[in-house]
């Protein structure tokens, strides 16, 4: 016989979701909204966080085998990150006009450690980074086809769900599957002459299937195929940067994109991103290829 469990109590969680709703389109966003987990048996407000665990707003305690989608690599409340965190506000700032010098430190830190880095842009979210990276391509090929393969944010170009989006955006992305390099070469064919970029996550983790290693010799054909059809190979390493090693999946594996994109584990919670590659290509972005927020340069 099956052992029967007692029901999370959630009382507080359900109460605050109905008034978020009240506040906000569907309460929370995205992937966090109920309907994507077992409702009634999955919190949805939490309260705090310390080393690998969450307590929601009912005092249940959990194990976050989610990392907060992946940023939290270090454990909640990291005592000597927040520490250098609360220095910096307290001491010098984080948000000015003009940039700090922890910008190039920040920078020759990942060109340090990441194989494809001869530059770097700093930006903020994954999608910051994915869809510039895509606009650097673009610049520099002078082309506007996008070669995709795996979830890469929320911007018109590689949104899942559609809507809102126009249908002459649509058309200059196209999709192929991961492992499959017969497959990529068909789309490379397709567009033959329009393809500006393949942008892939160098370790498959497709929506809603299992995670994949790359098949021996997968990524290097990939890399080969995009060259030889005068595209810039983009590695999606959101996810992978600083995990799956160091340098990310690009020194796991042996396989060097021309850019790479990273965030997530990069500051263990907190907001930044970037955008890295072979100096020739990232050069677009002094005066053909325009990129500037408010917070990019923001030193935290």
């Amino acid at each position: 016989m099956a052992r029967e469990y007692p029901k999370l109590k959630l009382d507080k969680s359900m109460a605050m979701f109905e008034e978020a709703q009240r506040l906000s389109p569907g309460g929370v966003m995205g992937i966090r909204r109920p309907y994507n987990f077992i409702q009634g048996e999955y919190p949805i407000f939490i309260d705090r966080g310390y080393g690998g665990h969450i307590i929601d707003v009912d005092g249940n305690d959990y194990i976050d085998m989610l990392c907060a989608y992946g940023p939290i690599i270090l454990g909640y409340d990291e005592k000597e990150i927040n520490d250098a965190v609360k220095k910096q506000i307290d001491e010098r700032g984080f948000c000015f006009s003009l940039v700090q010098p922890a910008q190039n430190q920040l920078e020759q830190a990942v060109i340090d450690m990441v194989p494809c880095a001869e530059q770097v842009i700093p930006v903020k979210t994954g999608s910051d980074a994915t869809t510039l990276a895509v606009r650097i391509a673009r610049g520099y090929t002078d082309r506007s086809v996008i070669l995709r393969c795996g979830y890469h944010g929320w911007h018109d170009w590689c949104v899942e769900n559609h809507g809102g989006v126009p249908e002459e955006t649509l058309a200059l992305t196209d999709e192929f599957e991961y492992g499959d390099i017969q497959y990529l070469e068909e789309k490379l064919q397709k567009h033959a002459g329009k393809v500006a970029c393949v942008i892939i996550t160098p370790v498959g983790h497709p929506l809603a299937k299992p995670v994949q290693a790359p098949p021996a010799g997968y990524l290097e054909a990939v890399k080969d195929l995009t060259h030889k059809h005068g595209a810039v190979l983009i590695f999606d390493e959101i996810r992978t940067g600083f995990r799956a090693a160091l340098g990310g999946a690009q020194e796991r594996y042996g396989v060097t994109p021309d850019l790479g994109t990273f965030g997530k584990a990069m500051a263990n919670g907190y907001a930044i991103s970037c955008v890295a590659g072979k100096r020739e290509i990232m050069s677009v972005c002094e005066k053909k290829v325009f990129i500037s927020s408010t917070f990019f340069p923001n030193s935290l």
